[in-house]
């Protein structure tokens, strides 16, 4: 039985506080030139139509999941990339839209 995931958008600023259940909603309601998305899965697919830019942590290992990020390699291309420390392998790689 495959558990259902609540998903909730809140954020706040200085002239605002919000709750919602759908990012574009969320995003509609805020001016502001950086918004970050914080997982999980539903709600980067909400709002990769509406990313001009990525900020991924890519990990150099095979694990089992039971969801993934969406696809985006077709929409955007790295421009910056930073090789991290620690284990397992990982680097950070910042995508821009094409």
């Amino acid at each position: 039985m495959q558990q259902t995931r609540s998903q909730l958008i809140h954020f706040r600023t200085r002239d605002l506080r919000f709750v919602s259940d759908e990012v574009n909603t969320a995003l509609n309601a805020v001016k502001t030139e950086k918004a970050f998305i914080i997982g999980g899965a539903e709600l980067y697919e909400q709002a990769l139509p509406s990313a001009d830019r990525l900020y991924l942590t890519l990990v150099d290992a095979e694990t089992e999941a039971d969801v993934y990020f969406p696809p985006y390699e077709d929409r955007f291309i790295a421009s910056e990339e930073h090789e991290g420390t620690g284990i397992p392998p990982h680097r950070f790689v910042t995508f821009t839209r094409k």
